[in-house]
């Protein structure tokens, strides 16, 4: 068995101006982080600074390598991520902006090796069914990123962040959008896109955004992060029934309650490994033993410095089927029962 990380290179906070797509692979989940040499095994399926890194359609990427997530789709290993390019010359691989993130596959080609740069597919870009980019066609200035995918029973779906930018204002359209498609052609959808998700609650302060889905005793969950990519960032949920109309937003129920926010740490403290600061945009996927686990990032070690960290926790349920993603140690095992005593009798 092997493990893939994939995540945005988000040093200095600078994920506009990254400039490679790397992924580590190890035998083990523990293997992947810093600390046991994980920066060590990546390897860059995509380098600008390397290569000019071209796109199915001839654009050059310029930057960004934004939100990247591993799936399986169409039988295919796959990659969605959103580049970003150089608005003035799309054959430039420096100058990227935020204004022209747009989100593109990558899929492993049959027998290919994930760590083999040359063994996946240049990327393409998502579009509508008319081959239209993803957006409001009224607004000459849209992005999508954020892309997710789940499938049930065959029909596959994509989740994504759909903004369009009006300056001076802020960008529209804070919303999570779905919408169905063909995982044996999964560069256009086959539906048109529909929102299911808009920031109506407080703590979400106008923002849905880095949605992923998870499927559990005939529930669709996805999680979603609301506020600002920061202390405040805050991961909200909702949840519809696997025979519903999963396009339908009145087919989804939110959680009323952050399922997952910053710990507060005391005056004059600055332990940013057990006060999590700024939770958000998560992923799931299951352990050696098949549990299901979390992946989602925090602020690093200086709050809004140095950019973000990934980290690792359990799933757990609770009663009412609500996914638990803020349990503590000492509430997953109290203390007194970390120990265990074992007597063995050996008898002739």
């Amino acid at each position: 068995m092997r493990y893939l990380f994939i995540a945005t290179d988000d040093t200095d906070n600078n994920n506009v101006g990254s400039y490679h797509l790397p992924i580590r692979v190890a035998d083990a989940i523990e293997a992947l982080s810093d600390d046991k040499g994980g920066r060590s095994r990546e390897i860059d399926l995509l380098n600008r600074h390397v290569r000019r890194d071209q796109t199915a359609d001839g654009r050059t990427i310029a930057g960004c390598y934004w939100a990247p997530e591993l799936h399986e789709i169409g039988g295919r290993l796959s990659i969605l991520f959103a580049p970003c390019f150089n608005p003035k010359d799309p054959r430039s691989n420096e100058g990227g902006d935020w204004s022209t993130v747009q989100a593109h596959i990558m899929q492993l080609r049959p027998g290919g090796d994930p760590a083999d740069p040359e063994a996946w597919s240049r990327p393409t870009a998502i579009r509508k069914a008319d081959g239209s980019m993803l957006g409001r066609p009224e607004f000459d200035r849209n992005i999508s990123l954020d892309m997710s995918y789940f499938d049930v029973g065959g029909q596959g779906y994509y989740l994504w962040s759909q903004r369009y930018l009006s300056p001076p204002g802020p960008p529209g359209d804070p919303l999570t959008w779905i919408a169905k498609v063909d995982p044996n052609r999964p560069d256009r959808l086959t539906s048109d896109p529909r929102p299911i998700i808009a920031p109506t609650l407080s703590f979400e302060e106008n923002l849905a955004e880095g949605g992923f889905a998870m499927v559990r005793d005939g529930v669709v969950h996805v999680t979603y992060s609301g506020s600002g990519v920061s202390p405040t960032y805050v991961v909200g949920g909702v949840r519809a029934s696997l025979d519903s109309d999963l396009t339908d937003i009145a087919n989804w129920r939110k959680h009323p309650l952050p399922l997952q926010k910053s710990v507060p740490m005391p005056s004059g403290v600055k332990d940013y490994l057990h006060y999590e600061q700024g939770p958000g945009h998560g992923a799931f996927t299951t352990d050696e033993d098949g549990n299901p686990l979390y992946v989602y990032h925090t602020w690093g070690d200086a709050v809004g410095g140095n950019g973000r960290d990934t980290r690792v926790r359990r799933i757990h349920w609770a009663a009412d089927g609500r996914p638990i993603l803020d349990m503590t140690a000492d509430e997953e095992v109290a203390p007194a029962f970390r120990e265990v005593q074992a007597t063995v009798l050996v008898t002739p």
